[in-house]
């Protein structure tokens, strides 16, 4: 085969391994780099142009690394989908499990999840969206968008921390391209630290009387030039 067929292959085959081995030892997990270096190895052997190789054994090859790349990136990283009332079930209990001990929470939104509510919010026009995470084939998190705000973002209590929320927000930026807004509670300390560690910034406070909140805004940076 051409000499740049055994380049590509062995370049392949070792970033492919490597997320591999990482996966197995982190227990099905990918976290931090891994989990982007897994998917710009899935993305470049999906852009390799199978048809250009004469060879059938490297054809063979590619094909099969790219399949067993595939399986692990579906079951290590979340799959982002639309959702819709269908996912009621699944949505509201990824709700009830995230706001298991913030019960502040649970008292401002109580039928969040429900299929009337889902029904609801995506009656209000097509600029609203509701987006799950699944992991293998279970939904574990959810967002909601309108026209330039990110009005929920929940994850299963037991996967906080292991960058669901994170492929969520990165998802919604992708899908608001020129900006975004949110409100989030003053106490709620720990979703406060996960959207500024996202590049989100406080753009307002409201202290009215009831659960006072917090208004954050993000801004994709000006390209250079």
């Amino acid at each position: 085969m051409p000499n740049h067929d055994k380049t590509d292959a062995l370049i392949a085959d070792s970033y492919t391994a490597g997320c591999i081995w990482s996966y197995l030892r982190s227990g099905g997990q990918a976290t931090g780099d891994n989990r982007a270096v897994l998917r710009r190895c899935v993305a470049s052997l999906h852009r390799r142009p199978f048809g250009g190789i004469e060879d059938m054994e490297t054809f063979r090859y590619f094909l099969g690394l790219t399949k067993m790349a595939d399986l692990v990136l579906h079951d290590a990283l979340p799959l982002i989908r639309r959702g819709s009332v269908d996912d009621a079930a699944a949505v509201r209990e990824v709700f009830l499990s995230a706001t298991d001990d913030k019960p502040y929470l649970r008292d401002t939104e109580p039928d969040a999840g429900n299929p009337e509510w889902i029904n609801g919010f995506l009656a209000c026009g097509y600029s609203h969206e509701l987006w799950v995470a699944e992991l293998r084939g279970r939904i574990v998190a959810f967002a909601t968008l309108s026209i330039d705000q990110l009005g929920h973002l929940f994850v299963m209590s037991g996967l906080q921390g292991h960058g669901i929320g994170t492929d969520l927000i990165v998802h919604a930026k992708r899908a608001r391209p020129e900006g975004l807004r949110l409100h989030t509670f003053q106490r709620n300390t720990g979703a406060c630290r996960f959207y500024e560690r996202h590049g989100f910034t406080v753009s307002g406070f409201d202290d009215e009387p009831g659960e006072p909140d917090v208004t954050y805004s993000w801004q994709p940076r000006p390209s250079a030039g």
